[in-house]
Formats: C-alpha cells, sequence, structure tokens
C-alpha cells in the first residue's frame, strides 16, 4: 500500500486564516502537497460558500497542493451536531453540514469527515434516547447529506475520539462497535493528531 503524507490546515488557525498564507507554507517550509481542509478556515454560518470556495482552490492550485478532504475542525468539536439533545439544534446541524459538503465539492475534495455528533451525558446512559439519536443520525440526517452532495464520497477516517459518545459518522445504527465501522475499501486516513 502506497502512502502519502498530507497535512490538515488545523495548523493555520487564527495564524494563517486566508488561503494564500498557508498554502506556501504547506508547499515550501514543509514540503507537502496533499491538503486536509478544516472547517475552522470556512465561515460556513455567513460566509458566501462559492467564493471561499475558489479563494482556497486558487491558492491549492497556485502553490501545486491538492485538497483531497475537508475536516470538521475543532469548534464543531465542541458541539453535539446531530445527536443534541435539542431537536433545533440537530435541524441547524443538518444544514451546517449541507453547506460544509458544498464547499467541500467546490474546492475539489473527494472526502469529508470528523466530529458529526456527541450525545449527551443523559441521553447515552437512556435506554430509549440513546437508539433513537443514533437512529436519528443515521437514517435522516445522513441521506439527506448523501442526496445534497452525491460526488463527496463521505469516508470514515480513523479518528482516535476520547470518548464512545463522540462520532465519526453515523453509518450503522446497530451496536456502538467503532472497530467495524470503516468498509474494507476505503483507505485509512490515519489521524496522528489525536494520539495522545
Amino acid at each position: 500500500m502506497r502512502l502519502e503524507l498530507g497535512i490538515n490546515t488545523c495548523f493555520a488557525v487564527k495564524r494563517w486564516p486566508l488561503a494564500a498564507d498557508w498554502a506556501p507554507i504547506v508547499r515550501d517550509r514543509l514540503g507537502l502537497g496533499l491538503v486536509e481542509h478544516s472547517f475552522d478556515l470556512v465561515d460556513l454560518a455567513g460566509g458566501s460558500i462559492p467564493a471561499q470556495a475558489v479563494e482556497v482552490t486558487a491558492a491549492a492550485r497556485q502553490f501545486g497542493l491538492t485538497i483531497r478532504s475537508t475536516f470538521t475542525g475543532l469548534a464543531a468539536y465542541s458541539s453535539n451536531l446531530l445527536l443534541s439533545p435539542n431537536p433545533d439544534e440537530r435541524a441547524h446541524a443538518q444544514e451546517w453540514f449541507g453547506r460544509a459538503i458544498v464547499f467541500s465539492e467546490g474546492v475539489g475534495a473527494v472526502a469529508t469527515g470528523g466530529h458529526v455528533g456527541a450525545f449527551s451525558v443523559n441521553d447515552w446512559n437512556d435506554p430509549v434516547r440513546r437508539p433513537e439519536r443514533w437512529e436519528g443520525c443515521a437514517r435522516p440526517s445522513i441521506s439527506w447529506l448523501r442526496r445534497r452532495a452525491p460526488t463527496v464520497s463521505r469516508r470514515s477516517w480513523s479518528r482516535t475520539w476520547p470518548r464512545p459518545r463522540a462520532l465519526d459518522h453515523c453509518d450503522d445504527p446497530g451496536p456502538l462497535d467503532r472497530r467495524r465501522r470503516r468498509p474494507r475499501s476505503d483507505p485509512p486516513g490515519l489521524d496522528v493528531g489525536h494520539m495522545c
């Protein structure tokens, strides 16, 4: 198996927020060409998604970089997202992910991943609400996202999350066994940033 080293642009958050600033660092200082772009550097709430995608694509092209995937980022990790106990927050998370996937398509990413949600302690411990939240994450949310952007393959990258209540995707409404989540055909995307 051939492995290619790349970098997540989370290193640029708050320091080099413009693609024109972080792209030369990736190529010239780090000697890399493969990028996973963090949504911490994208304004998914109020900014123009197409304009931001054009900016990132232009910088990547100028410096010979490939945006292979996108990642939810640190800010999203602080929310319950698709597993929130609040239905309005779950609906907002669906819209957020929809805009994220539109951006991913715009930069030519073939995959997107990261944190999709976290159970609250009460929902995790409740024998009725836990499967309801899981089912709500797995069925309508993900099928809606797939309809929104069929060209982005939503791969389940291997991420080492600190708690089983925090999920990196919602494919299987069955037992919460993280070892069975990634299909054999998906290449690994090892995240070395959460190993400690």
